[in-house]
């Protein structure tokens, strides 16, 4: 079973139930969303109020890759202090076998808040955040840089930190090769 949303010019939305070929179209997209959750008998969560402007809602994950939180050096410790001290504005949360935080964080950027949260994170736990728990960020591009577009970035970027590390690269490399890239042609 599957739902579908449509954005139209005039600003409404029309989302289709595929199984059952319910249809309906309005100028609210979270009641196209609830009557068409409903429709299909799922739950139906309304998103979360907006922020005050200066803060950004993300998610920070650390992924044992396959590797058993008891096997890890000190991780369950370090989960353990994090559960019971996670940063302000951060709530952890179980993601199957990733320890994950949802953030309320302030920042000038999602990029800053991101990185101004994995900086204390690291440095009261010793725990460095390998992603921000989107599994394809490869799907999508835009231009909200402090909404999905930043969110994606955040993560190709901390995923890269850690398979620099990894792979036995030092930070330079890492931000000669950003620099590189970025710089203008």
């Amino acid at each position: 079973m599957g739902l579908s949303f449509r954005r139209h010019d005039d600003g409404t939305t029309t989302g289709t139930n595929m199984e059952t070929g319910f249809t309906f179209t309005s100028a609210d997209r979270d009641e196209v969303e609830r009557v068409l959750r409903e429709n299909a008998g799922w739950t139906y969560t309304p998103p979360p109020p907006p922020l005050p402007l200066g803060h950004h809602r993300f998610a920070l994950e650390h992924d044992a890759f396959g590797m058993s939180v008891r096997d890890a050096d000190g991780l369950e410790d370090r989960y353990a202090r994090l559960r019971a001290r996670p940063p302000h504005g951060c709530v952890p949360e179980g993601w199957g076998d990733s320890f994950a935080l949802l953030c309320e964080r302030p920042g000038d950027t999602l990029l800053a808040a991101v990185t101004d949260t994995v900086e204390e994170i690291r440095r009261e736990n010793g725990l460095v955040m390998t992603g921000l728990g989107i599994e394809k960020p490869d799907e999508w591009m835009g231009r909200d840089r402090d909404g999905h577009c930043g969110k994606i970035l955040a993560q190709l970027i901390l995923q890269a930190a850690h398979r620099a590390r990894a792979c036995g690269y030092p930070a330079d490399d890492l931000v000669h090769l950003l620099r590189t890239a970025l710089r203008p042609e």
